[in-house]
Parts: C-alpha cells; sequence; structure tokens
C-alpha cells in the first residue's frame, strides 16, 4: 500500500512540473509575439510617410498577430485607419478608426488621435459641423493626455477647419497656436506641416515671406523623411512659381512633386501635380502664344481629375470643372467645355443637396424633440385638468354650485379665445403696417434715385455744354493768339486747357444716364475698366460665366448696376490703397451674382460707419429687389456679393 501511494504521489508531481512547463513555454512564445508586433509597429512608424505600399503591408500583419482588444490591436487598427487615409481609401479608414476607438478602454491620447483622425474624415466628407464637434473632443482628450503631439495635431486639424470655412484670421490664431507648442516639441515632421500651411496662408501677401516658408517646409519634410508631405509643399511651391510667371522654377518643383508622389503613392499629391503641371502649359500657350501645348495641357488636366480625382474632397474636384470647363472653352473645345461644365453643375447641386438635406434632418430633429415636449405637456396638462375635474366634482357634489362653476369656466375660456383673436389680428395688421412702409420706402428711394439721376444728367448738361464750351472758346482764342506770338507758356497752357477739357469731358459722360444708352453692358465694363487702368490706380480682372449672361437685363437694371459698379470701383479708388480688382459675374438659377474683390487695406465692419458710397449702392439694390453683403478684413482687403433675380425685373429691352 505504501509502495502504490508512492506511485501516485510521483504521478501527481510530473502533472505539476508538465503544468509549469507548458505555462513557461506559453509564456515565452507570447512574449515574442509582443516583441514582433512592437518591432513591425516601429517599422510602420519610419515608413509611414516614405512608402505607402509597405506600411500598408506592415500594418495588416501587425493587424493579424494582434490579440483583439488588446494595447496593441488598438494601435494596429489606428495605424490600418491613418495608412488607408494617406492611401485616400476614406472609407476603410473610417472603419479601422471606429474599430479602434470600440476596443479602446482608457487611454486620453489614443483617444485624442482618433478623435483627430475622425474629424479629418468628416472634412473629406464635406461635413464641417461634425468635423468641428470631433476635433473638440480631440483636443479635450488631448488636453487630459498633456501629450503635446496630439495638441499640435488638433490645432492644425482646427486651422484646416477655419481655412475651409474661409475665417482667415481663427485659422491662422490655430496655426500660430500649434507652432508655439512646437518650439517644446521641436519636431520637424510638424514644422514642416505648420510652414506649408504658413505659405498657403500667406499668398498673394508677400512673395518673399511664402516662398520662404515653403523652402522651410521643404527642409523640414526632408530632415523628418517625410516624401508624402515633401511632394504636396514641392506641388505648393511649384503652383506659387506659376502665379509669379516664373516658368522654369514652377516646372522644375512640380516635376520634383510629381515624381516624390510616384514613389511615395501619395495620390493627393498626384492629383495636385498633374493639375498643375495643367496650368504650368496653359501659361506656356498665353505667353509664346503658341497652341501646341494645349495637348500637354488636356493630358494633364484629364490625369488629374479622371485618374486622381477620386483622392480629395468634391468641393476641389467641382472647382477643377469649373476651370477645365473654361480651358477647352479658350482652346475651342465646346463639346469637351460643356461636359465638363454639366459635371460641375451635378456636382454644385449634389453639394448644395447634401447641405439642404442636413439643414432638413437638423430642423426635423428639433421639431420632432420639440414636438415630443409638447405632447409631454398636453399629457401633464390633462392629468392636471383631471384632477381638477375630481376636485370641482367633489366640490360641487358637496356645495352644489356645480353649474356656477361650469359656467365660469366657460366664460374664462371665452374670454381668453377672444383675447387670442384680438392678439393674432394685431399682429397681422401690424405686418400689414410693415409691408405698406417698406413699399413706400421702396417708392421714396425710386424717387430719391430719379431725382438724383436726373440731377446728374443737369449738371452733366451743364458741365458739357455751359463750361466744356466756355473752355473751348478759350482754348481756341489762345490758339489764335498764339499764331502770331508763338510762344511756348501760351503753348503749354493750351495743351492744359485740352487736357481739363477731357477730364471735364469724362466726368460728364460719368454723370449723365446718355452715355450708356446704346451700349451693350460689356462695353460699359471695358470703358469702367480703362478708366482706373490707364492712369494705373489699379488693375481689373473681369470674368462672366456664362459669356451671355449679361444680355438678357433689361435697361432698368443694367442702369442702376453700373451706377453700383461706379460707386464701387470709386470707393475702391479713395480708400481702400488697393493694387488689384476682381470683378467676377455670374448667373445661376436666375440669379445674377456680382462679386467685387480687392486686395486693399480693408476696414473692421463691426467698428466703420459705411459712407454715403456704400449706402448710395444700398437704395439702388432696394430698387432692383436685389441683396448686397460686405465683408472686409484688415490688411487682407474687402469683398463685396451682389445677387440680383434677373427674371424678375425683366421688362423690356432696349
Amino acid at each position: 500500500m505504501v509502495f502504490l501511494k508512492s506511485i501516485f504521489m510521483n504521478m501527481g508531481h510530473y502533472k505539476l512540473i508538465l503544468l509549469l512547463l507548458l505555462l513557461f513555454v506559453g509564456t515565452i512564445g507570447l512574449s515574442q509575439n509582443e516583441k514582433e508586433i512592437d518591432n513591425l509597429i516601429d517599422a510602420f512608424e519610419k515608413n509611414k510617410y516614405s512608402n505607402l505600399d509597405k506600411s500598408l503591408q506592415l500594418a495588416q500583419k501587425t493587424d493579424s498577430l494582434a490579440n483583439q482588444e488588446n494595447y496593441q490591436n488598438v494601435i494596429a487598427e489606428l495605424n490600418l485607419s491613418n495608412i488607408h487615409f494617406l492611401l485616400r481609401n476614406f472609407n476603410e479608414s473610417k472603419t479601422y478608426a471606429n474599430k479602434a476607438l470600440a476596443h479602446l478602454n482608457n487611454n486620453n491620447s489614443i483617444k485624442s488621435k482618433i478623435y483627430d483622425q475622425l474629424s479629418n474624415l468628416e472634412v473629406i466628407n464635406e461635413q464641417i459641423p461634425e468635423a468641428l464637434i470631433l476635433n473638440e473632443k480631440a483636443l479635450e482628450y488631448a488636453e487630459k493626455s498633456t501629450n503635446i503631439s496630439n495638441k499640435i495635431s488638433a490645432y492644425l486639424s482646427r486651422y484646416n477647419l477655419y481655412h475651409y470655412r474661409g475665417d482667415t484670421k481663427k485659422s491662422i490664431y490655430f496655426l500660430n497656436k500649434a507652432l508655439e507648442l512646437n518650439k517644446q516639441l521641436n519636431s520637424s515632421y510638424f514644422y514642416s506641416k505648420i510652414y506649408n500651411s504658413k505659405g498657403y496662408s500667406f499668398s498673394h501677401k508677400n512673395n518673399d515671406s511664402v516662398i520662404y516658408y515653403y523652402k522651410k517646409a521643404i527642409e523640414h519634410a526632408e530632415l523628418s523623411n517625410n516624401k508624402y508631405l515633401e511632394a504636396q509643399i514641392k506641388n505648393n511651391l511649384g503652383n506659387y512659381y506659376l502665379d509669379l510667371e516664373n516658368l522654369p522654377e514652377a516646372l522644375k518643383n512640380l516635376t520634383q512633386g510629381n515624381n516624390l508622389a510616384q514613389e511615395v503613392g501619395n495620390k493627393e499629391a498626384l492629383y495636385y501635380s498633374n493639375f498643375y503641371l495643367g496650368r504650368y502649359y496653359e501659361f506656356k500657350i498665353d505667353i509664346e502664344n503658341n497652341p501646341k501645348y494645349y495637348t500637354n495641357a488636356f493630358y494633364y488636366y484629364d490625369k488629374a481629375v479622371n485618374e486622381y480625382g477620386a483622392s480629395i474632397s468634391k468641393h476641389y474636384l467641382r472647382n477643377a470643372y469649373w476651370l477645365l470647363a473654361g480651358t477647352y472653352e479658350h482652346s475651342g473645345d465646346f463639346k469637351k467645355a460643356y461636359d465638363y461644365q454639366t459635371k460641375y453643375i451635378k456636382l454644385n447641386k449634389e453639394l448644395t443637396e447634401v447641405e439642404k438635406a442636413k439643414e432638413f434632418d437638423e430642423i426635423r430633429t428639433k421639431y420632432e424633440v420639440t414636438e415630443i415636449n409638447s405632447q409631454i405637456l398636453v399629457l401633464e396638462k390633462e392629468q392636471e385638468i383631471e384632477k381638477t375635474k375630481q376636485k370641482w366634482l367633489i366640490i360641487s357634489g358637496l356645495m352644489l354650485i356645480f353649474p356656477l362653476a361650469l359656467l365660469f369656466l366657460f366664460y374664462r375660456h371665452r374670454a381668453k379665445t377672444q383675447l387670442k383673436i384680438r392678439n393674432q389680428e394685431k399682429e397681422i395688421h401690424l405686418k400689414e403696417k410693415e409691408k405698406l412702409q417698406k413699399e413706400q420706402e421702396l417708392v421714396e428711394i425710386k424717387a430719391l434715385i430719379d431725382g438724383q439721376d436726373k440731377e446728374r444728367n443737369r449738371i452733366a448738361k451743364e458741365l458739357h455744354d455751359g463750361i466744356g464750351g466756355q473752355i473751348a472758346s478759350v482754348n481756341l482764342g489762345l490758339s489764335h493768339i498764339n499764331d502770331t506770338l508763338q510762344n511756348e507758356k501760351i503753348t503749354t497752357l493750351g495743351n492744359n486747357l485740352k487736357n481739363t477739357f477731357k477730364e471735364l469731358r469724362l466726368i460728364s459722360h460719368n454723370l449723365s444716364s446718355n452715355n450708356y444708352k446704346g451700349k451693350s453692358f460689356e462695353a460699359l465694363l471695358n470703358e469702367l475698366q480703362k478708366q482706373y487702368e490707364n492712369p494705373k490706380q489699379f488693375e481689373v480682372e473681369i470674368a462672366i460665366f456664362p459669356q451671355d449672361c449679361l444680355k438678357d437685363i433689361d435697361t432698368n437694371t443694367k442702369h442702376n448696376l453700373y451706377r453700383i459698379l461706379q460707386e464701387a470701383f470709386a470707393n475702391i479708388s479713395k480708400h481702400a490703397k488697393a493694387n488689384h480688382v476682381s470683378l467676377s459675374f455670374t448667373s445661376h438659377d436666375d440669379i445674377l451674382i456680382i462679386l467685387i474683390e480687392d486686395d486693399g487695406i480693408g476696414f473692421d465692419i463691426n467698428k466703420a460707419k459705411l459712407g454715403i458710397g456704400i449706402k448710395n449702392i444700398e437704395e439702388r439694390i432696394k430698387v432692383i429687389n436685389g441683396a448686397i453683403k460686405v465683408d472686409s478684413v484688415i490688411n487682407l482687403g474687402t469683398t463685396i456679393l451682389v445677387e440680383i433675380p434677373v427674371k424678375k425685373n425683366k421688362i423690356t429691352n432696349e
């Protein structure tokens, strides 16, 4: 018996030893697996911006080895989201970002990165409010984690959001915050992104500063081995050299950007390098006056849009369709111009419908919440009424005054109803009164403008026939006298009188409405352009799309619109200190949109008092049922947007 007991005890020891051995081997296996995953993650970080295909393979292998709901698994999914974003596979990127968020427990630093990634994806999808909410979360978790790099990334994303919205002041604010933080981190990767953004933001302001920032960005991209970003910066610098008409430098940088983008697999950069190369050959056409470059221009344009168009947001693709339509029209290929114009209209409508659908959903949600709250209030009111009824039944049974109570409630309800009716009638009366006041105001404005125009015509006639005639007579007399004397001073005086007469005649023509009768609106625009360009006050760029959109405007609209432009240009000449003015006309859905932009000193729209010029413009716009919006930023210029309903004003043409 003792012998058998000894055998069983020995067998128990063997099992224990075997179990410990298996646990030891398993622990070694897990440790080796975790080490391999860490090595793969390190390799991914080294190749992320220099070889996208290799990085994708590394991230996929990491994901296959990592255990689900493990920290390494979250990192693998976040890396897959990042690399798919760089490859412009946006659906896959969003899927992996959401997976990482679902598997993550409590890590504020990683949460900040995931929300920042999701925010950038919503920008691509044109969902700016959603992107802003996600960016707020990214900043919130970055603050909790005290991770400087996360804060910088979130600030750069916020810069992109405000830059996308066109809010220059706020975008520059967040860009500077990112720069200040990076001075602590001293990261070449972030410096390259920040300086690239600064170069882009300062375009059309200071050529030397823009080129300086782009070159600094390239320098830091090279230091961080970020070929992905280096390709984009080279494209930006090449495109800026195109704006400066420095074609050799433009071609050099665009070619380098294209080569880098192909090497690393940056589809977004490939789109822009090809698109800008198309612009380069358009410049060659204009400068060398040689149409042979159209083939090259269209080759790169088509390659950008058709091969890489899916890699950029629909917002920028819509702009590309617009530019391509104009280029094909310029080349004489009206069929393709029409095709791209159709694509532009379709995409523009799609983006507009998305915005409308979003607004509808927001309104519907608010309405549903309001309706639910109303139902709750009704139920509570009904319960309250029921309790009141029971109370009155008890009281009426005790005191026998039920008929009096009903009569009291009836008269109370009747009084409330009558009060409600009186309030509604009062509201209707006020609205009708307001409508009549507006109509009377419009009549008064029309009468005032008619009076102004008559007075202008009278003054123009007096200047031309009266003072102008006297100047001409004096000049003729001087000329006769000088035929004998041949005095140089009299000759100079006669020339000065001639110039004075010309200026007086120009003022007379600008004041008189007879100046534009019988002339097309395009001809009037050309005269207005020469009036400011010949004395070199500022350059005027005029764009009209479609070309015939100004032919259908009626006499009244043409008259008032010409006066509006005169007032606007006079204001720019007096106050803006501008070098360049852009004037564009666009017709869309029976609305004529006029955009006047200058690069002058601007003003604070909240503090400045609007002068007579702007008030005259506003009064004329009211007469033609239009709308105006004035926007200005100090040192960034002023923008005036005018919208006029064309068909509504259409009466009879001259």
